[in-house]
């Protein structure tokens, strides 16, 4: 069986950001909670156009705040329900996709991990 991987380079000082950033035009930023949102918004200020994912102690319910910050994706792991729908309507309401109609438990939200 054939499986496919995304990898995003990244890094937590903003030299090791901007690198990634100039190498794929994106990076993942690790560990994210230490500098939080702020830390994004003050990246994205110098990176402009860098589409910047934090990962690393980020729970479900901040998610609106990191992409109103400027990010392009979160990566979220721990803290996360083991049930598709109870998981989809948590992320619907804390980034209001739902409002857009686009929440749903099969939508590659965590479902069936």
């Amino acid at each position: 069986m054939r499986r496919e991987a995304v990898f995003v380079e990244g890094g937590f000082t903003p030299a090791e950001i901007a690198s990634a950033v100039r190498s794929a035009g994106a990076a993942k930023v690790f560990p994210a909670h230490v500098g939080g949102p702020r830390f994004i918004r003050s990246l994205t200020a110098v990176l402009p156009g860098a589409l910047l994912i934090p990962t690393g102690g980020i729970r479900l319910g901040a998610v609106r705040a990191w992409l109103d910050a400027g990010a392009a994706a979160v990566g979220i792991g721990a803290g996360l329900p083991d049930d598709p729908g109870e998981l989809a309507a948590v992320f619907a309401a804390s980034t209001g996709w739902g409002e857009r109609g686009g929440a749903r438990a099969d939508a590659g939200c965590g479902a069936g991990r």
